[in-house]
């Protein structure tokens, strides 16, 4: 299993090749809903939008969702699902101390 971290927004500024043919899963940054990109981009992070668009280019199966911002502005499972209606797969929002099985 091969399993890649991007760096934020990373297929923006080209670095998507990290992502190879056989990447099980893709651990994206997602500071937040789509609705907060200006903010999130204006830090150097990414949507769960972003997330989702980019996991349905790099072709894998699995998406973590991480560097999520706190629960207390963001509702974690509103992410997921905003991810996962861009990826179309599964989607994960991690937690510290996290173990994904797949």
């Amino acid at each position: 299993m091969k399993l890649n971290h991007l760096c934020d927004n990373c297929f923006k500024h080209g670095a998507g090749g990290f992502v190879t043919l056989y990447t099980l899963a893709l651990v994206h940054d997602t500071y937040g809903p789509q609705s907060a990109a200006e903010r999130a981009h204006a830090m150097g992070h990414s949507t769960a939008t972003e997330a989702g668009e980019a996991a349905r280019a790099a072709g894998v199966k699995y998406l973590i969702l991480t560097h999520i911002r706190a629960s207390r502005f963001v509702d974690p499972d509103a992410l997921v699902a905003e991810a996962k209606s861009e990826f179309g797969g599964p989607v994960k929002a991690a937690k510290d101390l996290d173990i994904v099985d797949f």
